[in-house]
């Protein structure tokens, strides 16, 4: 199979929300995913360590992803922070017999 070709930023480049910025735009999971001719769920996919995902195509997205400088941090729910907090209470119930 041909490797395909890749433009390589560098870093340095302006910072965006703290991710930075090629001549293109900002660096996201879509524009790694338009580079190697991937689907945008494919790439996300690599970065959740998706069983399902081929090693070399993983090996391909993290490539890419680590040239461009692009860092993934998974969002984070606030809601759904709390309600798995709720799910954690339990109770303890102690039964004695008294003399």
């Amino acid at each position: 199979a041909p490797t395909p070709k890749i433009a390589v930023y560098s870093a340095a480049d302006r910072l965006v929300h703290g991710q930075p910025e090629t001549p293109m735009g900002k660096i996201n999971q879509q524009l790694i995913a338009d580079r190697l001719n991937l689907s945008r769920a494919t790439v996300s996919r690599c970065f959740t360590n998706h069983p399902g995902i081929n090693p070399e195509t993983r090996a391909k997205v993290f490539a890419l992803a680590s040239r461009l400088g692009y860092n993934h941090q998974e969002k984070r729910d606030p809601d759904g922070a709390r309600a798995a907090a709720k799910r954690l209470a339990f109770g303890v119930m102690v039964c004695v017999e008294l003399p």
